[in-house]
């Protein structure tokens, strides 16, 4: 389920085997959260993930990265069904959701993205760290 981090005391980086799908994000009122089926499903993708990403970094010893640190990130994506059927950005959304307050404190320090959706089963890596 999970790998190791690249050691680098000064620019650590995490990264991550998922198993998916993936939800994409979905936009919801503070109601919609508990009335919108999409948005529940949303959620419910989003705390299973980070249950996971939990998993890992404990295994690991891991620490959350620094609070007030620039940040990058990675994200492929493995989907069985069509691949364009939602937004790439709503998918790299939904991870980066679910890694707040577990991985890092808040994903506004994320200075640089890279994702790709690619044919198969599902399946998710997702890497995080210090950009450095």
């Amino acid at each position: 389920m999970g790998l190791s981090a690249v050691a680098r005391a000064d620019a650590p980086f995490y990264r991550f085997e998922l198993a998916g799908p993936v939800k994409p994000y979905v936009r919801m009122t503070r109601r919609g959260k508990w009335t919108d089926a999409q948005a529940r499903e949303y959620l419910a993708c989003k705390a299973r993930l980070a249950w996971q990403m939990r998993a890992v970094m404990t295994e690991n010893n891991w620490e959350m990265l620094p609070a007030r640190t620039p940040l990058r990130c990675y994200l492929l994506v493995w989907t069985p069904a069509r691949l364009h059927t939602c937004d790439l950005d709503n998918l790299l959304k939904a991870v980066l959701d679910a890694a707040q307050g577990v991985v890092y404190r808040n994903d506004c320090w994320i200075d640089s993205a890279w994702a790709h959706r690619l044919a198969g089963p599902d399946a998710i890596k997702f890497g995080v760290g210090v950009l450095g």
